[in-house]
Parts: structure tokens; C-alpha cells; sequence
């Protein structure tokens, strides 16, 4: 007998899921077939295994109804690869590369420029930079817009010539007829720098009335490195100031921190009984390691993890001077080094949750030395600590563990990102995607 439309429904979107939580569906990853293939397989793998848990309950026999998952999980991992691939494929030769007169100097934002061009696969291109002058900006239009669209307004049909200027650009827009020379032709400008752009503000405005896009660093920063910059922001101070005191307490988010924590405490207490008898018999007590971090608004509260270090060692010396992370492996417990791969030494963070001193999604909580020292170091800070500390978070899934100055500094730029873009949504896509992070299928 066939599944209902629901039973099909619901195991769909289970296996859905598990290809998600791999990052099957990420642009970035469309385009070595080696990794799809092993994602496709993971992810296929998590979802099929999520099924057959939940199909326990509902059917009488899962030995005779196992056959159509296994091969759904041949075909998915065979054919979704290639859609894939054939899709990036396609979006490589279709999609028109966008051309950008910037406004800045490109000393100063030249590399995040050339970051955005790398993620968007070429498709945007930063082809002049200009410190600008009114009389050089308009040059630079006049030359690289105003010529080609007018060139394209002579070959309208019906010729579009008695019509004001604006009018006959917009029909242009209309008719998509202005392609250019992808090459050199200029699609759009680009502001780096406010200060800049006070400058010529006045020209900017009547050139956007004329249909010429005016595109801001911020905005396609976040869209393509989903990251916050420290450069950009420090650049657009006063934006992002604002945007960083919107954040707000979620009772969405609350709900989803005591569902979740009360789920995972019950699924992870015999791992956590095991473990813990482990650590006892091989090192001793304490089994638990508690340590005041600092958490929202630079409050204090005493954090849980399964111990991983010897006694007489401290378990986290290592967040305080990144030159000593290299002998943690000399102290790390035989089990400890299990935990650690797999991240279940912070199980017992489930119990803070719980409590509601930390949050499943949230920056990572730090030590009171290692937060003064940060605060003062790196740029907008402490307004990461305008969210709850989290078990996982968006620095975490995208970022890879931090040994120096300069890579936590990136990382705070992935943690300012959530402060700044936090929904529900973005919450469940953090955990989904914590599964790859923690199996480490990463490039």
C-alpha cells in the first residue's frame, strides 16, 4: 500500500532537511562536483535516517518498507550532484556581470571588493574607483552611461529622441535594450564612503531619477560575505549604530531555547552519564567544568562543559593567549579528544539554556580577560553581546576556529552579522547547518 499524501509530504521534507543542513543548496557549493556529491550523500544519509526513526512509530514492519528510502538515496546522490553543477553551470553563462564605478579609494576597501567579486563568481566587478569631484563624477557618467544610452535611445523603434531624457531611459529599462559592452560599459555606482558621497550628493540623486542604479557598500557586503566588515562599518559608523541598537529580545526565540534544550538534555543524558563516568575513571573529579563568562550585556554567569583537560590544568588557558593553544593537545583527556571533535563536552550547555543564561544560537560566550582585552582591540565589540551567548552560532557554521588576532576579528564580524540580521528563521537555518559543522564536511 502506497503513503498517504501526508506520510509523502512529511518524509520529504525530512530528507529536504537533511540536504539543507549540509549546505546542498548553498551557491558557493554548487561548483565542485567531489564536494556536492559527498554533501548530497551526507545530508541524503541524515534525512533517510531521520525518516526511518520517525517511521518506527507509524508503521508495522520497517524491514519491508526500507528499500524505496535506500533508493531514494541512491538517486539523490547520483542526480542531485549534476542539477546542481548543470545549475551553476548556467548561472556562470547566462548571468550578465555587473560593472561598478566606485566611490572610494581602493586602499582602503580594494580587498573587500575583490572578496565580493571572488563570492559572486565575477558577476560583480568594481572597474574604476574615483575620490570624486562633482565635475569628475559627471564626466565619468557622461562617458560610460549617458553615451550608451543615448546611442540605444537612437535605435529605439520607434525612435524614442522627442521624449525627455528620463522618460526615454526609463523605456529603455523597460525593454532591457541597454546591454552594452559587458566588458567596460558601466552598469551601476557603487558608495564606499559617505564622506565621499556628501560630496556629491546633489549628482547621485539626479542620476538615480535617470535610472542609474546607486548601490551602498553595506548592503551587498552582507549579501555576498555574509559578514559585517569592521572596515564598512567603521566607514558607515552612524548606520550601523543604529541598526546594531535594534536588536531586541525574541519570546519567539525563548520558546524555541526551551524546546530544544529540554529535547536535547534528554537525548544526550546517557551520552553525558557515559562520558562522565569515563573522565571520572580516567582523571578523576570534577567530571563538570564550570567558568564564569560574560554573557548579555556584559553580565557574568557560571557556564558547564563535560571536563576534556587533565586536572591541574585550566580548561580554556588557551582563550587567553592564542600562543598557547598549541600544547592543549599535551592536556586534553583520551575521551576529551572525542568530545572536542564532535562538540559534546558542550552538551551540559543545555542546562544554561535551560536556566536562560545562554541561548542554543548566540555568539560564543568569552572569558572576563579575554573580553577586556577584545573590547578594547576590535571595533563594535561589545555589541555582539547584545544577544544572549549561544551553543552554536553564525560565526561557528561559517567561520573556522580562531588562533590569532586578525581571524577572531573576522569572527566578530560573522557574530555582528547576526546581531544585526537575527530572525527566527535565520535561528533554525544556525542549527540545521551546525549538523555540517560538526561532522566537519567543510572545504
Amino acid at each position: 500500500m502506497g503513503f498517504s499524501l501526508l506520510s509523502s509530504f512529511i518524509i520529504s521534507f525530512i530528507i529536504f532537511l537533511g540536504l539543507y543542513s549540509f549546505r546542498v543548496y548553498d551557491q558557493e557549493n554548487f561548483s565542485g562536483l567531489n564536494e556536492a556529491v559527498l554533501r548530497v550523500l551526507a545530508g541524503s544519509c541524515a534525512g533517510i535516517f531521520a525518516v526511518m526513526i520517525v517511521y518506527v512509530f507509524f508503521a508495522d514492519s520497517l524491514i519491508n518498507k526500507a528499500s524505496p528510502f535506500f533508493l531514494n538515496l541512491f538517486f539523490t546522490t547520483i542526480f542531485f550532484p549534476f542539477i546542481h553543477k548543470f545549475e551553476h553551470t548556467i548561472y556562470l553563462k547566462r548571468t550578465k556581470p555587473k560593472n561598478y564605478l566606485v566611490i572610494g579609494r581602493k586602499a582602503e576597501v580594494g580587498k573587500i571588493l575583490d572578496e565580493i567579486t571572488e563570492r559572486s563568481f565575477g558577476k560583480l566587478r568594481f572597474i574604476e574607483y574615483i575620490n570624486p569631484s562633482p565635475e569628475k563624477l559627471q564626466e565619468i557618467v557622461e562617458n560610460d552611461f549617458y553615451t550608451q544610452i543615448k546611442k540605444a535611445i537612437k535605435e529605439l523603434d520607434p525612435p524614442q529622441e522627442d521624449r525627455s531624457f528620463e522618460e526615454a531611459t526609463k523605456a529603455l529599462v523597460r525593454e532591457h535594450i541597454v546591454e552594452g559592452d559587458s566588458q567596460h560599459m558601466l552598469d551601476a555606482i557603487l558608495v564606499t564612503d559617505p564622506k565621499l558621497e556628501s560630496l556629491v550628493k546633489s549628482e547621485l540623486l539626479n542620476y538615480q531619477k535617470n535610472q542609474i542604479e546607486v548601490d551602498y557598500l553595506p548592503i551587498i557586503a552582507e549579501k555576498y560575505l555574509k559578514r559585517v566588515p569592521l572596515v564598512v562599518a567603521e566607514k558607515f559608523k552612524s548606520y550601523y549604530e543604529v541598526s546594531f541598537q535594534d536588536y531586541k529580545y525574541s519570546p519567539a526565540k525563548r520558546a524555541i531555547d526551551l524546546l530544544f534544550s529540554i529535547v536535547f538534555l534528554v537525548l544526550f543524558s546517557p551520552i553525558v552519564a557515559v562520558c562522565g563516568l569515563w573522565i571520572l575513571i580516567e582523571n578523576g573529579m570534577p567530571v563538570i567544568f564550570k567558568q564564569h563568562r560574560v554573557g548579555q550585556g556584559q553580565k557574568y554567569f557560571l557556564m558547564h562543559k563535560l571536563r576534556t583537560l587533565k586536572n591541574n590544568s585550566d580548561e580554556n588557558t588557551s582563550d587567553k593567549d592564542f600562543t598557547l593553544r598549541d600544547d592543549t593537545d599535551k592536556r586534553v583527556l583520551t575521551i576529551g579528544r572525542f568530545l572536542r571533535k564532535f562538540r559534546l563536552d558542550e552538551s551540559l550547555q543545555f542546562y544554561d539554556v535551560l536556566k536562560g543564561t545562554m541561548s542554543i544560537v548566540g555568539p560564543r560566550p568569552e572569558m572576563k580577560e579575554f573580553n577586556d582585552e577584545m573590547k578594547d582591540k576590535i571595533p563594535f565589540y561589545l555589541n555582539r553581546l547584545k544577544a544572549k551567548p549561544g551553543i552554536t552560532g553564525w560565526a561557528q557554521i561559517n567561520y573556522k576556529y580562531t588562533t590569532t588576532l586578525e581571524e577572531y576579528r573576522t569572527k566578530t564580524e560573522y557574530d555582528l552579522y547576526y546581531i544585526k540580521n537575527r530572525t527566527t528563521l535565520l535561528d533554525l537555518q544556525i542549527m540545521l547547518k551546525t549538523i555540517e559543522t560538526m561532522l566537519k564536511i567543510r572545504k
